[in-house]
C-alpha cells in the first residue's frame, strides 16, 4: 500500500494481486466524501511512471492505461512526487 497525506488530502493505492488495483483520494473536512476506484487485473493494460514539469522542477507520476478509456489513470492527481517515492 502506497499513501500519501498532507494537511487537506490523503491519497493512496492498494494492488491486490490477482485482483486488481483501488485509488482512494480523501479530503480531511467533514464536508467532502472519499472517492475510491477499484480497476480490476483484466481492464489494465499497462502501468508506467511518467515525468512532468512543474515550473522548473521535473515531477513523475504514476499512471495506469485501462482497457476502453481514452484517458489514462493518475494515481495520485494531486500529490505529484519524486522520482525516490514512487
Amino acid at each position: 500500500m502506497l499513501e500519501h497525506t498532507n494537511s487537506r488530502l490523503e491519497e493512496s493505492l492498494l494492488v491486490l494481486r490477482g485482483l486488481g488495483i483501488q485509488t482512494t483520494s480523501s479530503a480531511s473536512t467533514y464536508l467532502s466524501t472519499a472517492s475510491t476506484r477499484f480497476i480490476p487485473t483484466t481492464a489494465i493494460q499497462d502501468i508506467f511512471i511518467h515525468e512532468a514539469f512543474k515550473g522548473f522542477e521535473v515531477r513523475f507520476y504514476l499512471a495506469i492505461v485501462v482497457e476502453g478509456e481514452e484517458d489514462v489513470v493518475v494515481v495520485f492527481p494531486v500529490s505529484w512526487y519524486l522520482l525516490e517515492y514512487l
